[in-house]
């Protein structure tokens, strides 16, 4: 699809990304680290190697728990 991005988001320990929503559906993959990431309200612990899926409009943020990186289709 030609409006497809992927996108590769490295972030140090500690650092966040404050509640935000995108406009599409996204999923990513988690290549490296520990992440908080925070869904309507619910806190999932995700690692190396989780998939997660959420729709356009939710609200969502994250924080790393270590060196982190994921790699994100939307």
């Amino acid at each position: 699809d030609e409006n497809m991005q992927v996108i590769i988001l490295n972030l140090p320990k500690g650092e966040e990304l404050k509640p935000h929503i995108s406009p599409v559906d996204a999923f990513f993959v988690i290549q490296q680290g520990e992440v908080e990431f925070t869904l309507e309200g619910e806190l999932f612990l995700l690692k190396k190697g989780d998939l997660f899926h959420f729709k356009a409009k939710q609200l969502h943020a994250l924080k790393a728990l270590s060196d982190f990186s994921m790699l994100i289709v939307k």
